[in-house]
């Protein structure tokens, strides 16, 4: 959808994403081992895989990727739809005094035939 808008290659968005990442102070103070990526695809950022190898990675599809790619020392897998229950008696003054997690991905993947965006 990038190369619709804007008649630009999808793959320049993510080269500008890490350049403006790399310039930032918060990526500088730890590499981006404190950052999250949703990589919502196998393919996702595979040209620029070694720049992101440090990050949090949430992925979908864990044994796609090579050994040395992702971890699970420090990744997350994340559920398909079907396997997580919705959060039940959210109606508490602070819901997030009851909750005991801290990062939740509740979504789906899309089919290469109805995929929105590579990027």
């Amino acid at each position: 959808w990038v190369t619709i808008l804007n008649g630009e290659d999808p793959y320049s968005c993510r080269v500008d994403l890490m350049e403006l990442l790399k310039k930032s102070k918060y990526w500088e103070r730890s590499k981006g081992r404190d950052h999250i990526f949703p990589m919502t695809h196998p393919n996702a950022f595979r040209f620029l895989r070694n720049q992101v190898n440090d990050t949090i990675q949430v992925v979908v599809d864990f044994g796609r990727y090579p050994k040395g790619m992702s971890n699970l020392n420090k990744d997350v897998v994340s559920p398909y739809v079907h396997v997580v229950d919705s959060f039940t008696d959210d109606e508490s003054q602070d819901p997030y005094e009851t909750r005991s997690t801290l990062l939740f991905f509740r979504g789906r993947t899309y089919r290469k035939d109805v995929c929105l965006a590579d990027c």
